[in-house]
């Protein structure tokens, strides 16, 4: 970018900015030079939407020195990342409930066939069982 920008070839700087706002979050993306915009791709944000604005200082290394070319700023739209979010919360949240679910029912399950049914037995044993007769039930 900084090259295409140094070169003032600007079909190669507008190209290599509509790549950049291929990017699904990448709403909008614009080359600013100290006097005005050089090069624009996208469609701008609104006023009220949420977004996060970067921007990336041009410099061009020249045989004298560094040259500030202007700064490559980038607008990225937060909306379709938070609904993106917002839906993979919900599914771990999901899977995770019917995990726990899952677990709980099982090991309700097991104890109640290695434990319960066990203690269930000697109890209704112990029901029969006549304390003033020495004779087994």
């Amino acid at each position: 970018m900084t090259a295409s920008v140094w070169d003032l070839h600007l079909t190669q700087v507008q190209t290599q900015l509509e790549g950049i706002v291929t990017n699904p979050f990448v709403q909008y993306a614009e080359v600013r030079t100290k006097e005005d915009i050089l090069a624009k791709a996208g469609v701008p944000l609104p006023a009220d939407a949420k977004e996060v604005r970067r921007k990336f200082t041009l410099i061009y290394a020249s045989h004298g020195g560094a040259v500030n070319l202007g700064e490559l700023v980038v607008y990225a739209n937060l909306d379709p990342l938070l609904t993106k979010l917002y839906e993979k919360i919900a599914l771990i949240a999901a899977i995770q409930f019917l995990k726990t679910l899952l677990s709980t029912f099982l090991i309700y399950f097991v104890i109640q066939r290695i434990l319960t049914r066990h203690l269930m037995d000697i109890s209704y044993y112990l029901k029969k069982l006549d304390m003033n007769t020495s004779a087994i039930p």
